[in-house]
């Protein structure tokens, strides 16, 4: 469709100049003629990094390994004209919501081969636009309201970055409707730059309203296709909620409340919501939640059969009942087998196994595992997570070690107790043994005497109580980009053998750190620390 209106097209102007992103996949493509770009350069920039303003428009060199080491790996890219005057837009429209408001930009190019060219771009950046007044109403009257304006008066008298700014404002606005004024918003602004002194004047008008409590919860459940009635009742769903009838209204909660719920796996969609409370009397400071749900089926099973060379065939299995007795309670039962073929009672089939097998004496017998975990969704409040695991398991390494466990038991509890960062307090009971050559013993444990050999080769006890935290302030949990990632723990317990009791202690930690180096790469770095203490003997 034509865009007739200037505003329209003033839109389309600069949807096409904030998304370098698509032009880079665009403009990636070479054709015969095009020129390779090789390096792009900035100068005169003072105020932001060559990293930042690189990020902001869409010509890119090539990869690294086709630039320096001269492979043909990795992406060429290619210099589009077009973009490059976009690009030159772009930066002054990133100086612009910086504060920068007669920033220019030139662009020029220098030929590096017959089909090569560097890119540069030359910044006269030109002087800041000062905040010299800001005002502030509407914060005087809800609670906490000096702690919310120190988010944003410390803006005045500082250079008028529009974009830093709106980050205040949306955390105060979310503090807001975390504290119980659910009608909180952007705040009514009056704002005027003068170029001619590069003065800015700011008024903002915050209107958070009345706080709000929850007045009623109301479920909706659609059940599972081919289900007349939904398996977890609405009473059910309401313990599980971190919202309460009665409690102060916390946008934070609800958020919280949806992400549990599917955790749960028993749902395949949740949205909640608020209205106003339309219950006679109530008055308009209740607001009733409303909760969306479309379950999930609440069992499954997976089967899975493989080979391979030590373990010969290999069988698993896994069951999950998502609402074990009622009340969302989870039931997850593993199981797996190898060395089927060579190991005992199923040891029909040694053709079928590496000959290598045959000769190990850890493989004279099937390898296993089973194991029950029952997990209810809510232990004393909605943040706390119980689980509970038996399990019992038959496991070896070829011509190393044989571990046989015939019961274990773990359980753990967990609650977070900030965003994204989870304790968890568990203990593990053990009772097995391991067999070894006297080899492996004497090499990996330091152990040589044949009696203590012997002795730590008996069955024994291990308990291990442990504590560990983490914390995750990645922009994403399974492929982040940019944030980091930590975790600490703290494992002491006691093993016994013979008469014997040693206890021990380990202390380990990690931190991950992730950071864009442009386009599509980032830059990780994991640091382990990890440290055990000697045993001694508790006789």
């Amino acid at each position: 469709m034509f865009l007739r209106s200037p505003a329209r097209s003033l839109l389309l102007l600069l949807a096409l100049v904030s998304l370098p992103h698509l032009a880079v996949a665009q403009a990636s493509e070479c054709g015969p003629g095009d020129l390779e770009v090789v390096q792009v350069s900035f100068a005169g920039n003072h105020a932001f990094g060559d990293d930042s303003l690189g990020r902001a428009i869409a010509t890119t060199p090539s990869s690294w390994m086709r630039r320096v080491v001269g492979l043909p790996l990795g992406r060429k890219r290619c210099l589009d004209n077009l973009e490059l005057q976009r690009d030159v837009i772009r930066l002054r429209l990133f100086y612009r919501q910086r504060g920068y408001y007669k920033t220019q930009v030139t662009t020029s190019q220098e030929m590096r081969a017959t089909s090569r060219v560097a890119v540069h771009f030359q910044i006269d950046e030109g002087p800041p636009v000062i905040t010299d007044s800001l005002t502030v109403t509407g914060l005087d009257t809800v609670r906490n309201g000096e702690r919310l304006l120190r988010f944003i008066l410390p803006f005045k008298d500082h250079v008028y970055n529009r974009l830093r700014l709106q980050q205040a404002i949306d955390t105060v606005v979310d503090r807001l409707r975390n504290t119980g004024y659910a009608q909180a918003d952007e705040p009514l602004r009056n704002t005027f730059v003068d170029t001619t002194t590069d003065r800015a004047t700011v008024e903002l008008t915050f209107l958070p309203g009345r706080i709000y409590h929850i007045g009623a919860i109301d479920v909706h459940i659609q059940p599972a296709a081919g289900d007349s009635e939904p398996d977890i009742s609405p009473s059910t769903v309401r313990r599980l909620l971190s919202v309460k009838q009665g409690d102060v209204y916390r946008q934070r909660n609800l958020l919280t409340s949806q992400r549990d719920l599917y955790q749960l796996e028993t749902y395949g969609h949740v949205d909640l919501g608020v209205v106003p409370d339309s219950s006679p009397g109530s008055g308009d400071s209740l607001l009733t939640v409303v909760a969306e749900l479309s379950e999930a089926k609440m069992r499954s099973i997976r089967l899975g059969l493989g080979w391979a060379t030590l373990d010969c065939f290999r069988m698993q299995s896994r069951y999950v009942d998502r609402n074990f007795l009622g009340g969302a309670r989870r039931l997850e039962l593993n199981a797996s087998v190898s060395k089927i073929g060579v190991g005992a009672p199923l040891d029909g089939f040694p053709g079928l196994c590496t000959t290598k097998l045959r000769n190990d004496q850890f493989s004279e017998k099937l390898n296993y595992s089973l194991s029950a975990t029952f997990r209810p969704p809510a232990l004393f409040g909605t943040r706390n997570v119980p689980s509970l695991t038996l399990y019992s398991e038959r496991r070896s390494e070829y011509n190393a070690f044989l571990r046989y466990t015939p019961i274990g038991g773990l359980a753990s509890i967990t609650r977070e107790i900030a965003r994204r960062t989870p304790l968890t307090l568990a203990y593990l009971m053990e009772y097995g043994r391991t067999q070894a050559d006297e080899a492996i013993f004497c090499q990996v444990f330091n152990v040589c005497n044949l009696q203590d050999i012997a002795r730590l080769q008996s069955y024994s006890n291990l308990r291990v109580a442990s504590v560990s935290l983490a914390r995750d302030r990645s922009d994403n949990a399974f492929n982040p980009t940019t944030g980091s990632q930590m975790r600490a723990e703290f494992r002491t317990g006691t093993t016994s053998a013979d008469t014997a009791n040693v206890r021990f202690n380990k202390v380990s930690g990690e931190v991950s750190v992730y950071h864009p180096v442009g386009g599509s790469s980032v830059l990780a770095a994991r640091l382990q620390l990890g440290a055990v203490l000697d045993g001694w003997s508790l006789n």
